[in-house]
């Protein structure tokens, strides 16, 4: 007789019980999948010597969807889609949803609101943030005496 130890993961079956939750709701609710939650909104921001960049992947929305607001250090994107049709009787399959989401990002420096400068471009929301006059870098310059 073989005898073989294994090592005891206490969390083994949370994790089998947590996938097989995650493959019911994908299944009845598609939008509602970790793998969609996790790509969609995902941030990269970027501290520079002259602000921040932000860039956010949001696909399926049009520039006029978002309302983002701006104070010294904190971001807030909001942004609203309606999709499909008002005649819901016709319908016989329908996996696009209406969305909306909201997010707010604390920024690792202190920002110029009133100098941000918004793209949109293929699924992808890039923010050119400034730093406040008085914070920016200074060039100076050295006189021959």
């Amino acid at each position: 007789m073989k005898t073989t130890l294994r090592t005891w993961n206490p969390w083994h079956e949370l994790d089998q019980l947590s996938h097989q939750f995650e493959q019911l709701f994908s299944r009845q609710w598609p939008s509602a999948s970790k793998q969609n939650r996790m790509k969609f909104g995902a941030v990269n921001v970027l501290k520079g010597k002259n602000g921040a960049l932000v860039q956010m992947s949001v696909p399926g929305f049009e520039a006029d969807d978002f309302d983002i607001s701006l104070t010294h250090n904190s971001l807030t994107i909001k942004a609203s889609r309606e999709t499909g049709s008002d005649e819901t009787d016709n319908v016989s399959r329908q996996e696009r949803y209406s969305r909306q989401f909201s997010k707010t990002i604390s920024l690792p420096v202190e920002v110029n609101p009133s100098s941000c400068d918004a793209t949109y471009t293929k699924g992808v929301l890039t923010l050119k943030l400034e730093l406040p006059e008085e914070q920016q870098p200074k060039k100076i310059e050295v006189k021959a005496i």
